[in-house]
């Protein structure tokens, strides 16, 4: 794991997204419960929008949120944008197992890379912001969202209060 860097996307490499499955269940209490939650959420906000089309930010890794989502929403299309390829490449094979790449575009990169005139039903930003340094990075990541989501749109948010290594006994209890 690359800690050096300051582009969060390098903290996720082939050995971190590996362990990532097991890992965040660990350091994320209620993890499924947290994606299963997030998605009862918008099938009730987006009530009968049987062709939704969703956001789903830092979605490599488990893809458990979209996972969640499609068992909830059959009809529901999904977007996922990871700016790390290992993760992506988890998050592949984790939808590809259960039948959800017809239904999902993945996209490496970040929300700027997205077209401008990209728009979504409802998004979601699960288990991210704490990789991002500082309030003006989190501050652009919420105003990119927010370009890319049709007026009214939900928003799911979730994240850890604290970045990790501003709680060393939550560390050691983690390790």
């Amino acid at each position: 794991m690359n800690s050096s860097s300051s582009n969060p996307a390098d903290k996720f490499d082939t050995s971190r997204a590996n362990e990532y499955a097991r890992q965040s269940r660990i350091a994320l209490a209620g993890y499924d419960a947290c994606q299963d939650l997030a998605a009862c959420m918008l099938a009730a906000s987006l009530g009968d929008a049987p062709s939704a089309k969703i956001l789903v930010v830092g979605a490599g890794g488990t893809a458990q949120e979209i996972i969640a989502m499609a068992n909830l929403e059959p009809g529901w299309r999904f977007m996922a944008i990871d700016p790390s390829q290992p993760m992506l490449d988890a998050a592949r094979q984790q939808l590809e197992a259960n039948h959800l790449l017809d239904r999902t575009t993945l996209h490496l990169g970040t929300l700027e890379d997205l077209a401008a005139d990209a728009s979504y039903d409802a998004a979601t930003l699960i288990g991210v912001l704490h990789h991002l340094e500082g309030d003006d990075a989190k501050g652009r990541m919420l105003r990119s969202i927010r370009a890319h989501l049709k007026p009214g749109a939900p928003l799911i948010v979730a994240g850890n209060h604290y970045a990790y290594a501003s709680q060393p006994l939550l560390l050691a209890a983690w390790g």
